[in-house]
């Protein structure tokens, strides 16, 4: 049995069957989903913090703030569809790849710093400090730092 083959708008063939959307179509509908789940999620664990008082600690500071650079990070995605949608290169391409490098960058930072803080203690203990440097007897830069302040 042969089957008609018929060709759609987009020139692709088909015996048949439904039609089959775009590759760019799907692929924006993708980026375009997954930035609205992403921004959205990364909405809702801002808020929670900023509304539950006893979530307040310093590492939730550092989690507020991957999700604030998330957030914008998944907005990214929004150019990069409606390029695809229009099948040409997103306006200000290089401004948008630079500054995402830089938003990826930060997160970096961020990551490194929440580690920092949980793993590390910084805590400055002046007293034995300055009973340490004091028992050395020699005279160094940090003496007179400290005789300075």
């Amino acid at each position: 049995m042969a089957e008609a083959v018929r060709a759609n708008a987009h020139g692709s063939v088909w015996s048949g069957s439904p039609t089959r959307l775009p590759d760019e179509v799907i692929e924006a509908m993708f980026l375009l989903s997954t930035a609205a789940v992403g921004f959205f999620l990364n909405t809702v664990v801002i808020a929670c913090l900023i509304s539950v008082r006893s979530r307040r600690t310093i590492s939730s500071v550092f989690v507020l703030h991957g999700c604030l650079l998330d957030a914008v990070k998944c907005l990214y995605s929004v150019p990069f569809a409606t390029s695809l949608l229009r099948r040409g290169p997103p306006s200000s391409c290089a401004l948008l790849g630079g500054s995402f490098v830089l938003l990826v960058t930060a997160s970096a930072v961020n990551i490194v710093a929440t580690v920092c803080s949980e793993a590390y203690s910084f805590r400055f203990d002046e007293h034995h400090f300055c009973t340490s440097l004091t028992a050395n007897r020699t005279p160094s830069a940090v003496h007179s730092v400290i005789r300075f302040f």
